[in-house]
């Protein structure tokens, strides 16, 4: 346990994240490790779905106006207004902007939002990263300049969850990566797999044309074309506010295909690993891809793009398979493989959860974020955060 007490006080630790649901599926565990380790957490975020479950935690819900899909000059100066206000009124230790709109957020605020500790954690480039075109690249300039505005003459830190995202930003003085945020997996079942029955092939996630849905299905067509008992379950709902967004109708559309099912939201991800043999993930690039590292946990043989984020959680032929992008081809032979090699399958599933264990786990991340939250209050005043080449949750040194 990381001791981050004050007389008299207790460190205030203000989250800023897009929407509710991105705080609860992503970022719980470092927010109750903070807890427990004697913050109050406090949660800035467009609220949807998700009210009761981060008040349920003990964590202060302080709502923003605006979801995360809204782009409108109104709507975006409501947003830099209210965080303002957010952070006049609750001066808080700590500040953990999370995503690209927060930290953009953050550095539109004026000089309140450079005024307190600061850990700017990138998760992920999202579409903005994969546009072409001038205006797209002026906009990856504004937010790269808004990252080095942000981390300069202060106490604070800019955190990635890839090396590939890190190389994109050349200037922020001092930066990390984390290889996830921490994930806790309960009781599984074992990975050791018959040869008998389907082979279940599982996506979980959003349903985005940008991570690969055609390109899987395409695959999982052309697998079972070797192998008929291969099966494909996709996980998770439409999102509105991407524009990749596959719609209700045209999921319904994918049931049609021989093979493949639509199974909705999942209720827990046990529900979906545990029935599972072979993780699937085609994106155009992720920052660390949550699916897949749960998957890890529960000692599923993965098979993605080597793309970043991808790369960083599936190692090529020791824990599944890295195949190349909009390449169905490849996807379905790598699926076959694994369809007809269940030993193959079980000695990858206990490399994925060994490298969880070390990597991804709660145990692994969380730990190394409360020591960097530690240091970030501790030092806020006069020292500085001097970069070290790290990976996967290791900390800076303080000078």
């Amino acid at each position: 346990m990381v001791d981050v007490g004050r007389a008299g006080a207790r460190p205030r630790i203000l989250y800023i994240v897009p929407e509710d649901e991105t705080f609860t599926t992503h970022f719980l565990e470092p927010a109750r490790a903070a807890r427990a380790a004697g913050f109050d957490v406090m949660v800035a975020t467009f609220v949807r779905h998700q009210r009761h479950a981060i008040e349920r935690e003990d964590f202060r819900l302080l709502e923003m106006p605006t979801e995360r899909a809204s782009l409108s000059l109104v709507s975006l100066l409501r947003s830099i207004l209210r965080l303002r206000t957010i952070l006049a009124e609750e001066r808080p230790d700590l500040v953990h902007a999370l995503s690209i709109r927060s930290i953009v957020l953050l550095g539109l605020s004026g000089p309140v939002g450079r005024k307190y500790p600061l850990l700017a954690s990138f998760t992920g480039l999202g579409q903005l990263w994969g546009r072409a075109g001038w205006a797209a690249e002026m906009a990856r300039g504004f937010v790269r300049l808004q990252a080095c505005w942000l981390s300069r003459g202060r106490t604070a830190l800019v955190s990635f969850e890839n090396e590939d995202d890190r190389r994109e930003f050349p200037h922020p003085a001092d930066s990390v990566i984390f290889g996830g945020w921490g994930i806790e997996i309960g009781s599984r079942r074992s990975t050791k797999r018959s040869g008998d029955g389907p082979v279940r092939v599982a996506f979980l996630g959003r349903m985005l044309r940008s991570k690969g849905l055609a390109t899987v299905v395409e695959a999982v067509s052309l697998a079972r074309a070797q192998e008929p008992q291969i099966e494909l379950e996709l996980w998770g709902t439409p999102d509105p506010g991407n524009p990749t967004s596959y719609t209700v109708d045209e999921l319904n559309q994918l049931t049609t295909i021989d093979g493949v099912a639509w199974m909705g939201k999942a209720p827990d991800i046990a529900t979906v690993w545990e029935r599972t043999d072979i993780a699937i993930l085609l994106s155009e690039s992720e920052g660390m891809p949550r699916a897949l590292m749960e998957a890890a946990g529960y000692g599923i043989p993965m098979i993605a793009t080597n793309v970043p984020g991808c790369r960083s959680v599936v190692r090529d032929g020791v824990d599944g398979f890295l195949v190349p992008l909009n390449d169905p081809v490849a996807a379905a032979e790598a699926i076959v493989r694994l369809a007809r090699e269940p030993a193959s399958r079980n000695h990858m599933g206990r490399m994925a959860r060994q490298q969880f264990d070390e990597r991804f786990s709660r145990d692994a991340v969380v730990p190394k974020i409360l020591e960097i939250y530690s240091r970030l209050i501790t030092n806020r005043e006069n020292a500085t955060l001097v970069q070290l080449p790290c990976d996967h949750g290791s900390q800076p040194i303080l000078s």
